[in-house]
C-alpha cells in the first residue's frame, strides 16, 4: 500500500505576532522597519558610491531586451500577453503599438520594481481596463504603492502573503487592505515569512555611517587648518590683550584685506604642528567594501587596487549577480502578470507564456562572426525565426518583404520536380490534406485559393460589420437552423497570421443577418483542433445516443419502465464543453418520449456578461446535417493554416510520405473506416483516378485485404462472387 503524502503543514514560517515586523533579526535599531525605509532613501539620494553601485545595477537591466516565449501557448495567447505587456515575441518582427497613452508600460514597470534593491521589496496593485464589449481585460497599469506608504504588510503562518495595508492620509478614506490576489510583489533576498525584504545596502551600511562621519571630519579639518590660526602677539608694554584679540578673530582674506600693530607686536597665521589626520585613504576603503557589497569591484579599479586588466574577471561575477536578479524578476512578472492575464482572460488551465530576456554580460548569444561560421558548415539552417531573432538581438529593423532584394549571389531557381510514377508532378509539392483542389482549374490541379469574402461565400453578408484585425480576413460565414426553426446556429471563418479560426453564435433567426461574430456574451471562438474535437464528440455521441434509445426501447417494451436516469431522458447521454476565447459552448444529448424512442442534441454558449444562450435542438436527421457541415466548416478553417506538405504513399519524392501519415496514423486515420470514405476524401485533393489508387493502396495497408476483394465483401455484409470466399 503506497504511503499516504502529506498535504497539511504541521509547523510554522511566519510567528502570529501584533508587533510582525520584529522578526526581522535586526540588531541595528535606525534599520528597524519602517525606520529603515528613511536611511536606505537617504544613502541612495545623498552618497555618490551608493548611487552609482545602484545604477550599474539598475541602468544595466534596464538596457536588457525582454521579449515574451510562447513556450507552447497558443499563438492567440501569446499575442494577447505580448500587446498588453508591449514586448515583442520571440522570433517575430517587433510591433509598435498605435499609442502608448494610458497604455501599460514594461520599461516604467521594471525601473520601479527594480526599486526593490534599495528598500527590500516593491509591491505593485494590478488594474484592468475592460473592452468596449466586454470580451476581455487589458492590463492598464501595475500601481507601484511605496515602501514609505505601506503601513503593515499581512503574513500567513505558512509564510504566504495575504495582504499590505498602506497609512491613512487626510486626503482620503482609511485605506483598505489590498489582498494578494491584486498584488505584484517583488521581494530582494526573501527569508521565510520576512516580506520586508533585505535591502541590497544593508551589508555596506556601517561603511556608509562612517565614511559619511569621516567626510565631515575631513571638512572641519580643512575649514579650520587650511589657511591657518592668526596668532597675535603684544608688545612689552602692552597690558591689555582685547584689542589683538579683536584684530586676530576679526581676520579675512580678500582684495582689501590687512592689519597694522603697535610697535613691538606682531599678527600672523600659525599652521598645525606636525601632520594632520588624512582621511581619504580611509574614504576610500569604505567606498570599495560599499562596492563590493554588490560585487561591483571594477568600480574601484584605476585607483589604488589593481588595474582595469581585472576588469573582466570582476565584471563576470557582477554580471552573473544581474543575471540572478533578472531571472528573480522574470520568474515574479510571469507568474504574477503573465499567468494571471491568462487566467482573467482564457482560464485557469489554458498554458500560458513566459517573460524571457537576452542573457547578460559573458552569456552573450552569438556573434554574426559565430552564426556565419555555423550556417556555412551547414550546423545552422538559416529560417524566419533565426532571422527575426537575429533582427531583434543587433537592433535591426523588421523584414519588410516588399522592398527586400535577393542577395548578389543567390543560387538559381531549382529545376522542375522530374515526373514520378503518380502523376505529372510530386504528390509534395501538389497536394495539402487540409486544402481543396481544382484538377480543372487554370492551374492544372495545383492549390486552390482560399474562397474571399465575396457574396457567394458571405450568406450572413458579415463583411460590412464583422471587426477584424488589420491582417485578419472573413472567408465565408453561414447559418444552420435548428428542427423547430426558433434558433440559428451562424457561422464566420476568419483567416489570420496565425491560421484558421471559426466564430459561433446562436441567434434568433431574424438577428441572423445582424449577428457582428464579437463577443457579446453569445460567440465562442474556435480554433482548427477545438473544432475538429468537438465534430469528433459529437459524432461518438450521437452514436452513443441512437444505442440508448434502442436500449430505453427495449426496457419499454417489456412492459417495465427503465431505472436508468438517462433511459428516462432526465439525464443527459453525452455533454461537452468548449472553452473559448470568448463564450464557451456546450452541448448535450437527451433522449425524447416519442413512439420509438429518439433524441435530440442541444447547443448553449456561454459568455461572461450575457450568461447561457437559448438552446438550439436538432434532431437524429439535423446531427447529420449538422457534422457534414461542420465538415466544410472544417476544410475551411484548415485552409487558412500553414501548408502540410502532402505525398501520395507510393511517391518517392522527398517528403513524400507526409500525406499517408496525415490519412493512416495522423488527424486524419479517425475520418474514414470504408475505401469509399476515403476515396471521398482524397478526391478533394487529386484526381479521381489517382485518389482510387491510393486509397486502395493505404486500406490494404490498414486492414490487410484489398477493397475489391471477396474477403472485404463478406466483412460489410455482401455475398462473394463466386461459392467460395477468394481473394478477387
Amino acid at each position: 500500500m503506497p504511503a499516504k503524502a502529506p498535504v497539511t503543514e504541521i509547523g510554522y514560517t511566519q510567528a502570529p505576532t501584533y508587533n510582525w515586523w520584529n522578526n526581522q533579526d535586526e540588531t541595528t535599531p535606525e534599520l528597524v522597519w519602517p525606520q529603515s525605509v528613511y536611511v536606505y532613501d537617504q544613502m541612495r539620494r545623498q552618497d555618490a558610491q551608493v548611487g552609482s553601485v545602484l545604477r550599474a545595477v539598475t541602468e544595466t537591466l534596464l538596457r536588457t531586451p525582454w521579449r515574451i516565449d510562447p513556450a507552447g501557448a497558443r499563438a492567440r495567447v501569446t499575442k494577447f500577453v505580448a500587446d498588453d505587456l508591449g514586448l515583442p515575441i520571440v522570433g517575430k518582427p517587433t510591433a509598435q503599438p498605435p499609442r502608448l497613452k494610458d497604455r501599460f508600460s514594461w520599461p516604467s514597470h521594471l525601473r520601479e520594481a527594480l526599486l526593490m534593491l534599495p528598500m527590500g521589496h516593491a509591491f505593485f496593485e494590478q488594474v484592468y481596463r475592460p473592452t468596449e464589449d466586454g470580451s476581455a481585460m487589458h492590463l492598464r497599469k501595475l500601481a507601484y504603492r511605496p515602501a514609505k506608504t505601506i503601513e503593515r504588510i499581512d503574513v500567513a503562518s505558512d509564510g504566504g502573503l495575504i495582504a499590505i495595508k498602506q497609512y491613512w492620509t487626510a486626503t482620503n478614506s482609511e485605506p483598505q487592505p489590498i489582498p494578494v490576489s491584486r498584488l505584484v510583489a517583488y521581494v530582494h533576498a526573501k527569508e521565510g515569512g520576512n516580506w520586508l525584504g533585505t535591502s541590497i545596502l544593508r551589508n555596506c551600511y556601517k561603511n556608509w555611517l562612517l565614511k559619511d562621519r569621516l567626510l565631515r571630519v575631513q571638512a572641519q579639518t580643512i575649514e579650520r587648518n587650511g589657511m591657518g590660526i592668526p596668532l597675535y602677539t603684544a608688545a612689552e608694554t602692552e597690558t591689555d590683550l582685547s584689542a589683538g584679540l579683536g584684530m586676530a578673530t576679526s581676520w579675512r582674506a580678500g582684495e582689501a584685506a590687512g592689519s597694522a600693530v603697535p610697535f613691538g607686536a606682531s599678527l600672523k597665521l600659525v599652521g598645525v604642528e606636525g601632520t594632520l589626520p588624512d582621511a581619504l585613504p580611509v574614504v576610500e576603503y569604505h567606498d570599495a567594501q560599499i562596492a563590493r557589497a554588490v560585487l561591483a569591484h571594477f568600480l574601484n579599479l584605476g585607483q589604488q587596487t589593481g588595474s582595469w586588466a581585472l576588469g573582466t574577471t570582476f565584471a563576470d561575477f557582477f554580471t552573473m549577480s544581474l543575471q540572478t536578479l533578472a531571472e528573480q524578476i522574470r520568474d515574479t512578472a510571469t507568474q504574477h502578470i503573465v499567468e494571471d492575464l491568462v487566467d482573467i482572460n482564457f482560464g485557469e488551465h489554458e498554458p500560458a507564456p513566459r517573460l524571457v530576456f537576452d542573457e547578460i554580460g559573458s552569456r552573450q548569444a552569438a556573434t554574426a562572426a559565430a552564426l556565419k561560421t555555423l550556417v556555412d558548415a551547414g550546423i545552422l539552417h538559416p529560417d524566419q525565426v533565426l532571422e527575426e531573432s537575429s533582427r531583434q538581438q543587433y537592433g535591426l529593423p523588421p523584414a519588410d518583404p516588399a522592398t527586400a532584394t535577393p542577395p548578389p549571389s543567390a543560387a538559381p531557381a531549382a529545376a522542375p520536380v522530374e515526373p514520378t510514377a503518380m502523376g505529372d508532378l510530386s504528390v509534395a509539392a501538389k497536394y495539402n490534406p487540409g486544402q481543396p483542389r481544382d484538377p480543372g482549374g487554370e492551374d492544372g490541379g495545383r492549390w486552390v485559393k482560399s474562397p474571399g469574402a465575396g457574396a457567394a461565400n458571405d450568406a450572413l453578408k458579415l463583411a460590412g460589420r464583422i471587426a477584424l484585425d488589420p491582417e485578419e480576413r472573413l472567408v465565408s460565414s453561414s447559418r444552420f437552423a435548428d428542427s423547430n426553426h426558433d434558433r440559428d446556429l451562424v457561422f464566420a471563418v476568419v483567416h489570420g497570421p496565425d491560421g484558421g479560426d471559426v466564430r459561433i453564435g446562436l441567434v434568433h433567426p431574424e438577428d441572423s443577418e445582424r449577428w457582428k461574430a464579437a463577443n457579446l456574451g453569445g460567440t465562442a471562438l474556435l480554433e482548427s483542433d477545438q473544432l475538429r474535437k468537438l465534430r469528433s464528440d459529437l459524432a461518438a455521441a450521437n452514436t452513443k445516443s441512437k444505442v440508448s434509445a434502442k436500449a430505453a426501447d427495449k426496457a419499454w417494451d417489456s412492459g417495465e419502465a427503465p431505472t436508468d436516469p438517462v433511459l428516462l431522458g432526465e439525464a443527459a447521454v453525452a455533454e461537452g464543453r468548449v472553452k473559448t476565447f470568448y463564450a464557451d459552448l456546450t452541448w448535450d444529448f437527451y433522449l425524447t418520449d416519442d413512439e420509438p424512442i429518439s433524441w435530440n442534441l442541444e447547443i448553449r454558449t456561454v459568455g461572461d456578461e450575457l450568461g447561457e444562450s437559448d438552446a438550439i435542438r436538432v434532431n437524429p436527421k439535423a446531427v447529420r446535417a449538422l457534422l457534414k457541415h461542420l465538415d466544410g466548416i472544417q476544410e475551411q478553417v484548415d485552409a487558412g493554416n500553414p501548408p502540410v506538405q502532402a505525398a501520395a504513399g507510393v511517391d518517392t519524392h522527398p517528403g513524400g510520405e507526409q500525406l499517408k501519415q496525415y490519412w493512416l496514423h495522423g488527424e486524419g486515420a479517425g475520418k474514414w473506416s470504408t475505401w469509399t470514405e476515403l476515396f471521398g476524401h482524397l478526391k478533394k485533393h487529386m484526381d479521381n483516378e489517382m485518389a482510387k489508387r491510393v486509397a486502395a493502396e493505404w486500406y490494404h495497408e490498414r486492414y490487410g485485404i484489398w477493397p475489391g476483394s471477396d474477403a472485404n465483401r463478406v466483412k460489410h455484409g455482401k455475398p462473394p462472387r463466386g461459392s467460395k470466399v477468394g481473394p478477387g
